[in-house]
């Protein structure tokens, strides 16, 4: 990883980039959607390849961007039991709630006959922009493929989206927007946790589910348990997969720091994560002095839960011509152990392993 100040896309054109993957778009001048029937299909979705969606299909999902906005996803089963409607749409606090929105979308996900598989169709405003694509599911994560057609100034644009999510639990979803750039490959976009809406009406996400066992309002502060002084093996990977460097390692866990040293090549090696913010949107600085010698800004947020006990951290930083992403996470699962792990993002491989610090008391 190189010093080089991180850059992020403008947010701007990205968000008006989210979720490109619906059905028919709804311009400011054309009339409301009929409204969606929320009932549950009374087929039985057990073997329907949507399954891994259905749970989404009982609400409204919202996340706000830094303007507040809030952008909502309305997830219904069709009547046939073998698709699912989405209604995309921007919502804004200013704005007079009997006025059209400035962004909708509309998506189908449905089932191939042919082939058994989960396929996406359809458009948004931005751009009058139209597209198709795939979708595959694994254990607690989904992706879809698309292609979309949008309007540019002289020509047509054919845009290759990925988008990514993460189910973290029936109330929350992280979800990240990625393009296929030739030269580059796959490059993320931007990224949002999506929570459970209240009410349909919500312009503003409500609180994280239950099993949170820190206030949302709270300053971060990381868990007492795993404070003070950790130590084990620290592996580096450079260039070979199949060989890491290496070294004796150490980390020191206080409320709002993480001080950490390793070795490279009998050269010591020291890094710092200086935590400031709410645990469900904090900002971190970073130093290392083989990775980052100049100060890097990550965010992420902190989760304490029943299920996962993490801390994780994300920025972008520019490699030539390439956007790269750098990923840090502290795993306090086991009372036992203390883990950071470190991931680069490569265009076209995804997060690959950088560094593994495996300490214990």
């Amino acid at each position: 990883m190189t010093t080089t100040t991180a850059t992020f896309p403008p947010r701007v054109a990205v968000a008006s980039l989210l979720v490109a993957f619906g059905s028919i778009a709804i311009s400011a001048c054309s009339p409301r959607p009929r409204e969606l029937d929320a009932t549950r299909p009374t087929a039985s979705i057990e073997a329907n390849p949507l399954q891994g969606f259905a749970h989404l299909a009982s609400g409204e999902w919202t996340t706000a961007l830094a303007s507040g906005t809030v952008l909502r996803e309305t997830w219904r089963w069709e009547p046939d039991g073998r698709s699912l409607r989405v209604i995309g749409e921007s919502l804004s606090p200013t704005t007079d709630p009997r006025t059209p929105n400035p962004w909708r979308e509309e998506q189908i996900y449905f089932v191939d006959p042919t082939t058994n598989t989960v396929r996406v169709r359809g458009s948004n405003s931005f751009r009058n922009g139209t597209f198709e694509g795939t979708v595959t599911f694994g254990e607690k994560t989904a992706q879809a493929q698309v292609d979309i057609n949008q309007e540019g100034d002289v020509r047509h644009l054919v845009r290759h989206l990925v988008r990514h999510w993460t189910f973290v639990n029936n109330e929350r979803f992280d979800t990240e927007l990625l393009e296929v750039i030739d030269g580059e490959g796959l490059v993320p976009l931007v990224s949002w946790t999506y929570l459970r809406s209240s009410s349909p009406d919500a312009l503003h996400p409500p609180t994280p589910s239950t099993n949170m066992n820190i206030s949302p309002t709270s300053q971060v502060s990381l868990p007492t348990s795993h404070h003070g002084a950790w130590r084990g093996e620290n592996r580096l990977w450079i260039m070979d997969p199949d060989t890491p460097f290496v070294s004796e390692g150490t980390m020191a866990i206080a409320d709002r720091t993480v001080r950490y040293t390793w070795s490279h090549e009998g050269k010591p090696q020291t890094g710092e994560l200086t935590l400031k913010g709410q645990p469900g949107a904090l900002k971190a600085t970073w130093t290392d002095t083989f990775h980052a010698q100049e100060p890097f800004t990550l965010h992420g947020f902190l989760e304490m839960s029943a299920e996962s006990d993490l801390l994780r951290l994300f920025t972008t930083y520019d490699a030539g011509e390439a956007t790269w992403g750098w990923i840090i996470e502290l795993d306090f699962r086991t009372p036992s152990a203390c883990t950071m792990r470190m991931s680069n993002v490569m265009p076209g491989l995804g997060a690959v392993p950088a560094v593994l610090l495996e300490g214990t008391r």
